[in-house]
């Protein structure tokens, strides 16, 4: 091969990888599950703080997500179970699950 076409070569080569790091999916890291029933109606990023708001089948049903942790939170519930597991992390996981409402919250596996 000639100097020119090895130069050629090598840009293309550099090119095709800068827009493969350009496109390629950002993973912020785990995402939280929400499930009602047996449909999963939301996909939450824990590096987003903010109160998610869902209708239940009993009443209004939030989930808190603040500093990559999670937690239920003013739900219209009569047990308030869910309310009790307190705030979840990666590391100290537990499924949050509201029966009067049929939510559940955790955490999604990365594929």
């Amino acid at each position: 091969m000639k100097k020119k076409e090895i130069v050629i070569i090598a840009v293309i080569i550099g090119l095709a990888l800068m827009l493969y790091l350009f496109i390629k999916p950002k993973n912020n890291g785990p995402m939280i599950k929400v499930v009602h029933g047996d449909k999963t109606v939301d996909l939450l990023d824990i590096n987003v703080d903010n109160i998610y708001t869902y209708q239940g089948d009993y009443g209004v049903f939030h989930v808190e997500v603040k500093d990559g942790r999670w937690r239920a939170v003013d739900v219209e519930c009569p047990t308030q179970e869910c309310v009790h597991v307190g705030w979840v992390d990666v590391d100290h996981y537990w499924p949050i699950v509201c029966l009067p409402n049929g939510y559940a919250v955790m955490l999604e596996e990365n594929k």
